[in-house]
């Protein structure tokens, strides 16, 4: 079930589980992981917190 978030949140859940919050991280996930869980608990894992976070936001730009 997808329920709407408030404007600054980025909060994944799974089985009614939090798993990931950006409201307590300040940094978006790492999708990879996050897609990692979520198949994980698809074969029977309990979902755990995903602690890792993206390297650099993507709207970000680097300058050579």
């Amino acid at each position: 079930m997808v329920q709407k978030g408030r404007a600054t949140s980025f909060e994944v859940t799974v089985d009614s589980i939090l798993i990931f919050s950006k409201l307590q991280s300040g940094r978006f996930p790492d999708h990879t992981a996050i897609t990692k869980q979520v198949s994980a608990v698809a074969e029977g894992m309990k979902p755990t917190f995903v602690t890792e976070y993206e390297s650099q936001a993507p709207w970000s730009c680097q300058l050579l």
